[in-house]
């Protein structure tokens, strides 16, 4: 049985009809060869360059190859012949007529199509500038409410301190960067942010309702009738009549106090109290800011100066009185520091006092507004100084 498997087998085999195999080139230079021809072999039903006989007979070719020639070229011109007519042309002369009026026509739609594309660019350079101006549109119809030159000057100078408080939130965090320091090791920590904010709102609130109930009890006792009126005016001891009713004029005073509020306490209370604190007790630290708070805010007289709206005695007298006044709200800040650990109760009063209580809420009285505005805000920042200077003993000795 085993015997007649294998014969089987060996039969099935025997019938099979092996592959052809091809035929291997005899020489490196057939296989070569027989490459060539396949890729360079021209496709038979298109239309070739003519052959120049006499330029090959010069090289060297035979009378095969000037006969193969010849039937080469009569049938590239009869192909040719035959693609004009195909294409509508019946001599190459209409062909020449067609490439140029086609070229021509290109010509024409490329210099169509450069004028539209100018176009484009000068309405994207429209679309830039009028969005630039939506932009600024409300700043620029702030400054043109304004009815003097000294109130417009006050205007533009309020716009500019914001944009060097921006510089200055950047430089700031640049410093950080350098010292290896976090918003958070400078009092700008995540925890208490909402409640710090409203403590300080709170304070502020309260010791300014008191301030502006005395500066209406001192303009009543004068005879001279006082009310409150709300708009949106510059925080400036210089005499700034800017007023504003609409709610952008609102929103960006909110806005523009945040920036500034945060650089200022950013800087003072923030990176200059924990600077000094590492050599200096923390009070000394502290009053050392309150000072360099206070000379940081001279630069408004100096400003009212140098535009000739306050002689040099005024400048200097008016000078003193920022720098006891910031001194007393750097200090009390850096009390409020350091009794709560972060910088957002000193924030929010801070913000309470640029936002509400010296640009929106304003005491109009027969002979203007905010003439008393130097009292209202010196016993506001007094009483509020008391209150956290009672809260930081209480909690000095408590801890003693």
């Amino acid at each position: 049985l085993e015997a007649l498997t294998i014969n089987a087998q060996n039969a099935a085999r025997a019938a099979e009809t092996p592959a052809p195999k091809q035929e291997y080139p005899r020489s490196i230079k057939d296989r070569l060869q027989r490459g060539k021809a396949t890729i360079n072999a021209p496709k038979q039903d298109s239309v070739q360059r003519m052959v120049d006989i006499a330029a090959k007979k010069a090289e060297g070719k035979g009378k095969g190859y000037e006969k193969w020639a010849t039937l080469h070229n009569l049938k590239q011109m009869a192909a040719t012949v035959s693609v004009y007519e195909e294409s509508g042309f019946s001599s190459p002369e209409e062909l020449e007529a067609a490439l140029a009026a086609a070229s021509a026509g290109l010509h024409e739609t490329t210099g169509k199509l450069k004028a539209v594309e100018s176009t484009l660019r000068e309405k994207k350079d429209l679309q830039k500038q009028l969005l630039a101006y939506i932009k600024t549109k409300p700043a620029r119809d702030g400054l043109r409410a304004q009815k003097t030159e000294k109130a417009r000057r006050a205007y533009r100078e309020q716009h500019e301190n914001v944009l060097h408080k921006i510089v200055g939130i950047i430089l700031l965090a640049l410093v950080l960067k350098r010292v290896n320091l976090s918003w958070s090791d400078i009092g700008f920590q995540r925890d208490g942010f909402v409640s710090g904010i409203l403590k300080g709102l709170l304070l502020g609130s309260v010791c300014f309702a008191v301030s502006f109930g005395l500066e209406l009890g001192i303009l009543a006792l004068q005879g001279n009738s006082a009310h409150l009126e709300i708009y949106i005016s510059s925080f400036s001891l210089t005499g700034s009549q800017i007023k504003n009713t609409d709610f952008v004029f609102f929103l960006l005073c909110v806005l523009f106090n945040i920036v500034n509020v945060w650089m200022e306490e950013g800087v003072f209370r923030g990176l200059f109290i924990k600077t000094l604190s590492e050599t200096k007790p923390f009070m000394q630290a502290n009053y050392i800011t309150a000072f360099l708070f206070g000379v940081w805010h001279i630069v408004m007289p100096i400003r009212s100066y140098i535009n000739g709206e306050m002689s040099f005695t005024a400048t200097l007298l008016l000078g003193i009185g920022y720098i006891i006044l910031a001194g007393i709200m750097g200090i009390k800040w850096g009390l409020l520091y350091r009794i709560t650990g972060n910088l957002w109760a000193g924030l929010g009063d801070h913000l309470f006092n640029n936002t509400v209580a010296t640009n929106m809420l304003h005491v109009v009285s027969l002979n203007g507004a905010d003439e008393l505005q130097i009292v209202r805000i010196m016993a506001a920042q007094i009483i509020s100084f008391a209150v956290v200077l009672v809260i930081h003993t209480d909690r000095t000795t408590n801890a003693q």
